[in-house]
């Protein structure tokens, strides 16, 4: 009886003892640059699973957003004709409400509608410099206000307007990864998405920041 309980005892205090903390570092190519992921979690497994999470967040935001895909959700609202709705998703809704509500509250200094420049200087090709008359159309077509987004629902005004995705696209990738993290309860997590970085938990982390005149030194 002694030796049961004895027994009894010691797997009582064995069940106790909390996970080892692991850290995990992962990294995954992920809408034209690399993502790298560190999570601090109760144990590998569940290391992994939240970084897992975090992954096909991202993934299901480019998969949305991504421009340089003609079968995305953006690409799709981009190829509509004007006038015409085209139904969004949840996900997409949200997006484009907060870029454009971003882009009111700056008075258009940040600017998601910039498709017509990015056609006009061919950032999508090998590049050009447009004429007067071309840039001063792409700057007329550049405009939030050529889309009507209502109900889950959204119409464009012009064939030429198009949303850009590239001053945002990434933010909404590091936000739901973000959600997902938080959701699996990891103790600290660090994001670096080509040098666009999110830190979860209670930690200090030194960031470098580039001078935006000369990219390679550091400020």
């Amino acid at each position: 009886m002694i030796a049961f309980l004895f027994a009894f005892l010691a797997g009582r205090a064995l069940c106790a003892v909390p996970a080892t903390p692991t850290v995990l570092d992962r990294e995954i190519s992920a809408m034209g640059t690399r993502l790298t992921i560190r999570v601090e979690a109760d144990g590998r497994g569940a290391a992994l699973e939240a970084s897992d999470r975090a992954i096909h967040a991202v993934q299901a935001a480019e998969a949305r957003l991504s421009t340089w895909r003609r079968d995305s959700e953006l690409s799709r609202v981009n190829e509509a004709k004007p006038g015409k709705p085209v139904a969004l998703s949840p996900q997409l809704e949200r997006d484009l409400k907060d870029a454009f509500s971003c882009s009111k509250a700056t008075s258009g200094c940040f600017d998601p509608a910039i498709g017509p420049l990015v056609a006009a200087w061919g950032l999508r090709s090998s590049g050009k410099v447009p004429n007067e008359s071309e840039l001063k159309e792409a700057l007329v077509d550049s405009d939030p206000g050529l889309f009507e987004l209502d109900s889950g629902k959204i119409v464009k005004k012009k064939p030429q307007a198009a949303i850009e995705e590239g001053a945002f696209g990434k933010g909404v990738g590091l936000d739901d990864a973000a959600s997902e993290l938080k959701a699996a309860k990891v103790s600290s997590a660090t994001l670096n998405f080509g040098g666009q970085v999110m830190l979860l938990g209670n930690q200090e982390t030194e960031v470098a920041i580039a001078d935006p005149e000369s990219r390679g030194r550091v400020l």
